[in-house]
C-alpha cells in the first residue's frame, strides 16, 4: 500500500487566497470548514457581551443620584475615552 503525498506549495496557497479575494461568497464556507464551532460563535458572543455591558451601564447610570437626563459624571465619562 502506497501513501500519496499531498504537498501544498506556496503558489497553491496564493492561488487560494486570490480565489477567495475574487469570490467573497466562498469565505464564509471556508471559515465554516477551517474554524471550529467555538471560534465561529465568537462574533455573536461579543455582540451579546456588548449588549449586556450597555444594559449594566444603563442600570448603573439610573441608580446614580447625579444621573439626571442620562448624563454621566465627568470622571465616569472619562473612562469611556
Amino acid at each position: 500500500m502506497t501513501e500519496t503525498s499531498h504537498a501544498v506549495h506556496g503558489r497553491d496557497f496564493h492561488d487560494l487566497v486570490r480565489l477567495l479575494d475574487e469570490r467573497p461568497q466562498w469565505r464564509a464556507e471556508m471559515r465554516r470548514v477551517v474554524l471550529s464551532d467555538e471560534y465561529l460563535a465568537v462574533p455573536e458572543q461579543i455582540a451579546e457581551l456588548r449588549r449586556e455591558v450597555a444594559e449594566l451601564r444603563r442600570m448603573a447610570d439610573a441608580r446614580r443620584p447625579d444621573s439626571r437626563a442620562g448624563r454621566r459624571r465627568p470622571d465616569v465619562a472619562a473612562c469611556d475615552a
